[in-house]
């Protein structure tokens, strides 16, 4: 009998668990539908607000999209525009927007942290009559937001570049730290036909010191006709491959990798290289022995540039040069 009565007290303490357990779960489910109800009104009656107050932020016309609800530490949004600019033509049109607050790093930094999530995004940059491609608004001269912001492309990000032609894709992460001025991130591109660019690193936007690792993969150097300046007579033309890390750091330059061009070719073909590889180390940029060709002359250039310990450039040159002839 006392064995019994023990079984059933258990089975009853259970059941009160149960219970108790199932009405935490229905309210927690009625305050997170509440809440959620209540976040959209909110985000509705102040949406024209937010749009301006981003819009003259950004130069340019935003239209948020509508609240798809909560998720982990954010807000959902559905398709985003932003559009042409006050003095450009840029726009972007992004499919899902999801806006995140970092717990962990807003401990550890004591900011706020926030993650912007941009899902199949199609970017289109369009170069205006000054040369720029995307014109922010004017300053107010107020104190920049205590924040910082990360991006991220979950998937494969679209670009074009205009009057280029230049169609590129890509994904990865972006930083801003509005306080201290200072941007940073690991980024793919890539260019159909044209190989990839991969770059990481971060510096400051307010003066120059920064450290970046560049990755460079059949990259055509064709790319650059689209995005010099008008009337430039460069008009670059081969192939680049390489790493490469390079820095700044209280004024001293700081150098490690090297890269190596492929029929290489410069002002519409005047000047041109087979094969050219530039070395760097921590104290020097080597050009080993390399020939060129102008016209009908050929010549070899070696040549050595110092990167620290000198206020003067000190280029180290050697070469030679020949008449080429017809036999």
């Amino acid at each position: 009998r006392e064995f019994s009565m023990g079984v059933k007290g258990r089975y009853l303490k259970l059941m009160r668990w149960g219970v108790a357990g199932t009405f935490a779960f229905a309210t927690a489910g009625v305050l997170v539908v509440t809440s959620d109800r209540l976040i959209g009104d909110l985000l509705d009656r102040y949406r024209p607000r937010l749009e301006r107050k981003f819009s003259k932020q950004l130069g340019r016309p935003i239209s948020i999209g509508t609240y798809e609800g909560l998720s982990p530490w954010g807000l959902s949004f559905g398709y985003t525009k932003l559009l042409s600019g006050f003095k450009d033509q840029s726009y972007a049109n992004i499919a899902g927007l999801k806006i995140q607050f970092a717990p962990i790093a807003t401990l550890v930094k004591r900011r706020p942290v926030a993650i912007l999530t941009l899902s199949s995004a199609e970017i289109n940059l369009e170069r205006n009559k000054e040369g720029s491609y995307f014109v922010l608004g004017p300053s107010e001269g107020t104190k920049p937001p205590n924040i910082e912001l990360q991006f991220r492309l979950i998937d494969s990000s679209k670009a074009s570049i205009k009057p280029a032609n230049i169609e590129l894709t890509a994904k990865g992460k972006v930083f801003f730290d509005f306080q201290k001025n200072k941007v940073g991130g690991k980024i793919q591109l890539g260019f159909p036909n044209k190989g990839n660019l991969f770059l990481s690193g971060n510096g400051y936007l307010n003066e120059i010191e920064f450290q970046t690792k560049v990755r460079l993969k059949k990259f055509g150097l064709d790319f650059f006709q689209g995005v010099l300046p008008p009337g430039s007579t460069l008009n670059p033309e081969g192939y680049v491959d390489g790493d490469l890390e390079v820095g700044v750091q209280q004024g001293k330059v700081n150098c490690d990798g090297g890269i190596s061009f492929s029929n290489l070719k410069i002002g519409e073909g005047a000047l041109s290289s087979e094969e050219v590889s530039i070395k760097c180390s921590e104290d020097f940029i080597q050009v080993p022995s390399t020939e060129w060709k102008y016209g009908p002359w050929i010549a070899k250039v070696r040549a050595e540039v110092p990167l620290n310990g000198s206020n003067k450039l000190d280029l180290r040159l050697i070469s030679s040069a020949e008449l080429e002839t017809n036999n």
